[in-house]
């Protein structure tokens, strides 16, 4: 009887053993896919970072461009609006002008002076 409990009692412990073993060659293997999955996560993550950093720089970039462009197209827009401006002031000089000239001449455009028109050209 007591051999047979003693055979009982470490063929019980080695079953346990053998369980515990498999327990942590398990878990050993789970903590490696784990340190992989964090391995490839860091790279993955570090590579997210250097392209917010480019990125970041290039929008920057862009900022600063879009803004000089504006400025410039505001300049430009404000050179031609003086410029219609003093352009229709020519013209209107122009168009008093012309009318100065047509009142002191008088229709003098419309008169025969006797002589065939002739070009001096």
């Amino acid at each position: 009887a007591a051999r047979k409990k003693e055979v009982t009692a470490q063929h019980n412990f080695e079953m346990l053993e053998q369980s515990l073993e498999d327990e942590i060659k398990f878990a050993n293997q789970d903590l490696d896919k784990a340190k992989k999955t964090l391995a490839e996560c860091a790279e993955i993550k570090s590579t997210a970072e250097g392209d917010l950093q480019a990125t970041t720089k290039d929008l920057k970039a862009d900022v600063e461009s879009q803004s000089a462009l504006h400025q410039e197209c505001m300049t430009k827009a404000s050179d031609f609006e003086a410029e219609t401006t003093s352009r229709g002031e020519e013209l209107k000089a122009l168009a008093t002008a012309k009318k100065v000239i047509v009142e002191s001449t008088g229709g003098a455009e419309k008169a025969s002076y006797g002589s065939e028109e002739s070009s001096f050209v």
